[in-house]
């Protein structure tokens, strides 16, 4: 047999074999299991990798002491130790995965409405009730300087023991409907100078937009505070010494919670459902941060209005949601939980806990939904890290440390 048989036999039978174990078939993916979404928790450290171990170890057991399970690893190794002379920097930490998915049969949109109804203003009847219950006995036991107890005695107007009760509050007619309106304009405008600003490189994404989940057709568009009248006017109504809202953040959090977030979320149609998360995990103390969302249009169900499920900033609903209850057929908490959808009027506001479980929904509609919000912290209280690193605020108003306190100030020198 002369060579060139042999090399064209040899040809065909590598062919064949190759044929054989499926080299030459359509390769079809296919997902047959969904993960996430996940949030990851972690602590930056400055040393040898060698060394990781014990810090990953230490916040698997702060992890696990919130009820979290299924955590998955998870490391970001700055520097090369070949090249750096410094001491190499990492961050150790672990994704945990925020429910929702699981190959569940019905989405999580579907499994909330099974027992979902609309976000009401509680009476005047219910506030004082609310509030009976949190009378202090003894005014001498809570401490001003650090305000770690809820301060009935000033929540003037009931919404505060609301929040303490139910994790969330609607307040109606916060914010006047002019103000609103004017408002709702200076975002629009200022959404699209901020996203050319930073579409040609005169400034970072980071300084001018917070993070949020989901961001397809959905913004954090951080704002100013007295470089624009807009948001001082705006503020002004909200923010005045006795009124509902200021008087819930001072009740809960103190005079010297300090400004945290200041910023408009922005849903335009397309936008899609977020997964049901906290802001923060839970932890065992008065609520550390409260976190206002104004209307500054109307909202309707098909508009995306944000869903809060009342009553779960407790350890047990937060457990169940990392355990994944979220599928049709589990018989856990939040798969069953009664919940609720801001379907706020214009200058409405809903008030809520950052341990409270919420998410923004699917907008459906063909109008923009923008929502005017600030947060403030209790800094005495916040235990979680994510709830001093994430920060929806512009750098020269992070740099300020302003409190409720002094907001006020500002607004009575104006």
């Amino acid at each position: 047999m002369d060579q060139s048989a042999i090399i064209g036999t040899t040809f065909v039978a590598t062919l064949s074999g190759l044929w054989y174990i499926g080299v030459f078939d359509r390769i079809e993916f296919q997902e047959d299991t969904v993960l996430g979404p996940f949030q990851f928790f972690y602590k930056k450290h400055a040393g040898p990798y060698s060394q990781s171990g014990q810090h990953f170890e230490e916040i698997r057991k702060f992890l696990q002491s919130k009820g979290l399970k299924h955590l998955k690893t998870a490391g970001i190794y700055y520097d090369d130790p070949k090249t750096t002379k410094a001491p190499t920097r990492y961050a150790a930490g672990f994704l945990v995965q925020m429910g929702g998915g699981g190959g569940a049969q019905l989405t999580e949109g579907q499994i909330l409405a099974r027992n979902q109804g609309n976000l009401q203003m509680a009476t005047k009847g219910q506030r004082e009730a609310a509030k009976q219950k949190h009378l202090v006995d003894d005014p001498s036991c809570t401490n001003e300087s650090s305000h770690t107890e809820f301060e009935s005695s000033a929540d003037e107007h009931g919404f505060g023991s609301i929040v303490m009760d139910d994790g969330v509050a609607r307040i109606n007619n916060v914010l006047s409907r002019e103000t609103a309106d004017r408002m709702r304009k200076y975002v629009n405008r200022l959404l699209v100078d901020t996203t050319q600003a930073v579409e040609q490189g005169f400034f970072d994404q980071d300084s001018l937009f917070g993070n949020v989940y989901c961001k397809e057709n959905r913004w954090d568009l951080l704002l100013p505070l007295e470089g624009s009248e807009h948001v001082m006017d705006c503020v002004t109504e909200v923010l005045q010494e006795g009124s509902p809202v200021a008087t819930a953040v001072e009740s809960v959090l103190g005079k010297d919670a300090e400004l945290y977030e200041l910023s408009t979320l922005i849903s335009d149609p397309g936008s899609k459902s977020q997964p049901l998360h906290p802001d923060i995990l839970y932890q065992d103390t008065v609520h550390p941060i409260l976190t206002c969302f104004i209307a500054l249009q109307d909202i309707d169900d098909d508009m995306g209005p944000t869903v809060f499920m009342p009553k779960s900033a407790n350890q047990d609903y937060h457990q169940d949601l990392q355990n994944r209850h979220l599928d049709p057929d589990a018989k856990g908490l939040v798969a069953t939980a009664y919940n609720v959808r801001a379907t706020l009027d214009k200058g409405d506001c809903s008030l809520y806990s950052a341990m409270t479980l919420h998410c923004g929904s699917a907008n459906k509609s063909d109008k923009r939904r923008s929502l005017f919000y600030f947060s403030f912290r209790n800094n005495a209280l916040l235990q979680d890290d994510g709830g001093r690193l994430n920060v929806s605020l512009r750098p020269e108003l992070r740099e300020r440390n302003l409190t409720l306190r002094s907001v006020q100030e500002i607004i009575k020198q104006r």
